[in-house]
């Protein structure tokens, strides 16, 4: 079974964290049984790739939605793209993972990106929704 670093959160890649949730699950749990919970896991190149995609991170507050959280990947790479920009940021993302296996990673995931982000002058604060998020219902 692969094992968890544990060096300060200042030192550790936020991405690199949750690939390691990810393969500690990978350890733990059949292929096919993934599948059949619909979980594939981002690899890390590509969450750090979509993170990229966002040119412009606004100033103040930041809401992110996270509709199929997972192990909290491309969360994370958001989180390290902040955690490197100077005005501060206050971050709130609303994350949706109905598979219970995987809640306990992914918020072990955000503490991480909360230490991290708190290290160097910014907030975050997360909620985690066990429901599935396409069967949640609309309010206006």
């Amino acid at each position: 079974m692969p094992k968890l670093d544990i060096r300060p959160a200042s030192e550790l890649h936020l991405v690199e964290f949750a690939a390691q949730q990810q393969r500690k699950h990978d350890a733990e749990t059949a292929p096919a049984d993934r599948r059949k919970k619909g979980h594939f896991g981002t690899p890390q190149p590509i969450a750090e790739f979509m993170a990229g995609l966002f040119t412009k991170i606004p100033e103040g507050v930041v809401r992110i939605l996270d509709p199929g959280a997972g192990m909290g990947t491309l969360s994370a790479a958001l989180c390290q793209r902040i955690a490197g920009l100077r005005a501060s940021r206050n971050v709130f993302i609303e994350l949706w993972e109905n598979d219970p296996t995987l809640q306990k990673p992914l918020a072990s995931t955000m503490e991480q990106c909360k230490r991290v982000l708190e290290e160097r002058g910014h907030s975050l604060e997360y909620s985690i929704e066990t429901d599935d998020f396409k069967d949640r219902k609309s309010v206006v």
